[in-house]
């Protein structure tokens, strides 16, 4: 079955009216043709049969959250999990040619990734989220003082102008006017945009994509704290208080969120905890594991990484003030955060950096341009090393030919 859909697209040039060669961020349209599968070629790897749904009342500004009964699944098929978009009939009314907009932002949520929560993703684009995420990363990783997703082109006066910009130029449009293409670049970009589409199965008469396992997701938004089941976060997550736990460890996310609910007596802030768990069954529970340890190391490694490494490159001074060491640790795990692509599958080894770069950040001040700590920067702050050190002192040691041997108890990395 043949499938429109725009996706975010990124390479470098000099586009018309402008003095030099920048950054590029439009809209690539493609033509995919989904394969089909019969329904019985696939078996349901996991459901719930509940959810949380919001009930408002039309004369008040009260509401309600309640549980409804409300089926939800996950299918496999080739080793692969998948969950449903929608029907195939419905496909002409999704927002499949929308490649920016809120629901696909770097630092949202997956669009219909929440499990317990939500009602789905009509009129939000499946796909574009993962891209962008991996796009934007790699332009933070490179900015100094200003942020190389605003300024490259086309831009706007924030996020939603942005946005709109960003969505109205399609490539193939813009593409034969822009001088000094970069090529090489336009080839990583095309081969992200396929990697993405691929993932799409048509089972039946439904559409589907391939998905991340579940997970208990702990989100902080201001001082409402929310647990909740969903699937994994697909690519480098910025907002570091935000994370996702194996579903066998709900009792260990129920431990974060109170981590995360309880202020320190300078705090003026009081903050509530929302529970959305529902029952479930797990049917083929090999393929809804997943390391969350060692996803969360990487995550803390390239973040103080990148952000120590942006920080030093306006401060000389402080990175000059650094000992041998540290900033060898620093310029290393750098470049292993450098040559990360989630969407590829090249991940940087950082995890031997962490406890170096914890050093760097706190010696740094704890810099953040554009990763998130949380509500309370100090404590999320302080939260974050303590967790980075915990994961890197439970690491397994991995050695040159790739096996993985158990950290003797008490030994440091």
């Amino acid at each position: 079955m043949k499938v429109e859909i725009s996706l975010p697209f990124l390479t470098r040039g000099k586009p018309k009216r402008c003095n030099s060669d920048r950054h590029v961020y439009v809209t690539m349209p493609v033509t995919v043709e989904v394969p089909e599968v019969p329904v019985g070629d696939t078996e349901v790897a996991f459901e719930t049969y509940e959810r949380y749904a919001l009930f408002a009342d039309p004369h008040t500004e009260e509401h309600d959250i309640l549980k409804v009964e409300a089926e939800w699944e996950m299918r496999a098929y080739d080793g692969r999990l998948y969950r449903k978009l929608f029907d195939v009939t419905a496909i002409g009314d999704a927002a499949f040619h929308i490649a920016f907009d809120d629901t696909t932002a770097a630092k949202a949520e997956d669009p219909g990734s929440s499990i317990s929560t939500g009602f789905g993703y009509y009129g939000t684009n499946p796909l574009a989220s993962a891209i962008r995420r991996q796009v934007e990363f790699d332009l933070e990783k490179t900015s100094l003082s200003d942020s190389n997703v605003v300024i490259a082109w086309p831009g706007g006066q924030g996020n939603i102008a942005r946005d709109r910009a960003r969505n109205a130029t399609e490539f193939t449009i813009v593409g034969p006017s822009i001088e000094n293409i970069d090529g090489p670049l336009c080839e990583k970009s095309m081969h992200r945009i396929e990697k993405q589409v691929s993932r799409l199965l048509v089972i039946g008469g439904d559409l589907w994509v391939e998905s991340r396992p579940p997970s208990w997701r702990v989100t902080v938004v201001d001082n409402k704290i929310s647990l909740h089941l969903a699937t994994a976060i697909e690519g480098f997550d910025p907002i570091l208080s935000r994370r996702h736990f194996p579903i066998d460890r709900l009792d260990e996310a129920r431990e974060y969120a109170r981590q995360c609910a309880t202020p320190r007596a300078s705090e003026d802030i009081e903050y509530t905890v929302s529970e959305y768990v529902v029952d479930y069954d797990a049917h083929l529970p090999e393929l809804l594991e997943f390391d969350a340890d060692a996803e969360e190391l990487s995550r803390i490694g390239y973040a103080l990484a990148f952000e120590s490494m942006r920080y030093a490159r306006r401060n000389h001074g402080w990175l000059d003030n650094l000992d041998g060491a540290l900033k060898s640790s620093l310029f290393s795990a750098y470049e292993e955060t450098m040559e990360t692509d989630y969407l590829r599958g090249q991940m940087g080894e950082v995890g031997q950096y962490v406890e170096d770069l914890c050093t760097v950040w706190r010696r740094f001040h704890r810099p953040t341009s554009w990763c998130e700590l949380g509500t309370a920067r100090a404590r999320f702050g302080d939260m974050l090393i303590k967790r980075a050190r915990a994961l890197a002192e439970n690491a397994p040691i991995t050695l040159g030919s790739g096996i993985a041997v158990e950290r003797p108890q008490g030994m440091r990395p």
